[in-house]
C-alpha cells in the first residue's frame, strides 16, 4: 500500500452544528479535525491514553456513557483497556456520526450504541432509557470547536450527571485550557468538589481532565 508522506483531505464538509469538518488521510490514517480543532488521534489520543490510564479497574467491567462522540478515539481507548464495556454515546451532530462511522471504525465496535441529540436535554430529561440506566463511567467531551457550551460547567448539569452514577461510578470532564479554558476551570474544579468529594486532575500540555467520584470507587 502506497502511505503519502503529506496528510491529503479525503472528506469535507460545512455542518450547521459543529462548522468546517475536515477529515485527512495521512500513513494510511484517518483524523478528523473540527473548525481546524483536532478531534480524534494525535494529541486527542494522547490526552486520553492518560485519561484513561487513570481510571480504576472495573471489575466487572464498566457501563460507559458519552457524550460528545468526535471521531471516536476515547471508545476504542475504552474498548482498549475493557474490551467487553458497553457503551453508549451520544452526539449533536448528525455529520459528525456518519463521518465517525466511515472513516474511524465505529460501526465495527461490539457494545457500542450511538444516538443523535442534545446532550444537555437527553441528560436532564433522563431520555433513551436514562431514567433506567446507571454508568460506571460518564466521559463529557463536549466541544463545539475550541467552545465548550455554557451547560457543561452548570451546577444543574453536574448534579444530573451525579445522578446517572453508580455507587462505584467516576466522571470524567475533557477541559480544554485555552485562554477562555484558564479563566474557567477554578470555578469549574470547585462546583465540581462540592457534589464530588474525591476530585483528581490529569494534566496534559493543552487539556485538563477532571476525574470526579463519591470515593466509591473498585
Amino acid at each position: 500500500m502506497n502511505f503519502s508522506l503529506i496528510s491529503k483531505i479525503v472528506h469535507h464538509t460545512a455542518s450547521s452544528i459543529s462548522g468546517e469538518i475536515i477529515v485527512r488521510e495521512q500513513f494510511g490514517q484517518h483524523s478528523l479535525h473540527v473548525v481546524g480543532v483536532p478531534q480524534s488521534g494525535g494529541i486527542v489520543k494522547q490526552i486520553w491514553q492518560k485519561g484513561i490510564k487513570s481510571l480504576p479497574d472495573f471489575k466487572p467491567v464498566p457501563e460507559v456513557l458519552l457524550l460528545g462522540l468526535g471521531g471516536g478515539t476515547v471508545i476504542h481507548l475504552v474498548k482498549k483497556r475493557w474490551p467487553e464495556a458497553k457503551v453508549f454515546a451520544i452526539e449533536l451532530d448528525p455529520q459528525i456520526i456518519v463521518v465517525s462511522r466511515t472513516y474511524f471504525d465505529l460501526d465495527k465496535v461490539s457494545g457500542l450504541k450511538i444516538v443523535r441529540d442534545d446532550a444537555f436535554k437527553a441528560v436532564l430529561q433522563k431520555k433513551h432509557g436514562l431514567a433506567k440506566k446507571l454508568f460506571d463511567l460518564i466521559l463529557v467531551d463536549i466541544y463545539l470547536g475550541q467552545s465548550l457550551p455554557g451547560f457543561v460547567e452548570t451546577e444543574e448539569f453536574i448534579q444530573a450527571l451525579g445522578g446517572l452514577l453508580t455507587k462505584r461510578g467516576v466522571l470524567v470532564f475533557n477541559h480544554l485550557l485555552n485562554k477562555e479554558g484558564k479563566m474557567a476551570i477554578i470555578p469549574f474544579r470547585q462546583r465540581l468538589k462540592k457534589i464530588f468529594p474525591d476530585l483528581k486532575m490529569v494534566q496534559t500540555f493543552s487539556n485538563e481532565l477532571l476525574i470526579a467520584s463519591k470515593g466509591q470507587t473498585g
